[in-house]
């Protein structure tokens, strides 16, 4: 098992040394600071009185899992992405010139941007 560190206030995940941004709203009424390791695990609340045990671990295992999910699709979501930036002067040039957007661009945006949903939505 790796290192967790859950930072409620900042929505930060840090598995071993990579930091995550994500949204951890749903445990700032339970905690501040999360850890688990190989060795033990624990919590922190405020006002701080020392590192306490959590009720429901599965909930946080469950949390943990859907980050590492969630890792697993971001390379393919900034890449599709990156693909809409590319593109987006198709937009403007038809915004200043008049001239048509090529219909294999536009099929393809939009696939891609279904393709962003689709990734984010599971």
């Amino acid at each position: 098992m790796s290192k967790i560190q859950i930072i409620v206030k900042s929505d930060t995940v840090i598995i071993d040394d990579r930091s995550i941004n994500f949204d951890c709203s749903r445990f700032d009424k339970d905690f501040v600071f999360c850890e688990i390791n190989e060795n033990e695990k624990w919590i922190e609340k405020e006002p701080f009185n020392g590192r306490e045990d959590f009720n429901n671990w599965q909930e946080i295992e469950d949390f943990i899992l859907e980050i590492k999910l969630n890792q697993e699709k971001t390379p393919e979501i900034q890449e599709l992405k990156q693909y809409l930036k590319e593109t987006d002067f198709y937009y403007l040039r038809k915004m200043e010139t008049g001239e048509d957007i090529p219909i294999d661009i536009v099929e393809k945006r939009l696939n891609t941007r279904l393709r962003i949903r689709e990734l984010e939505d599971n």
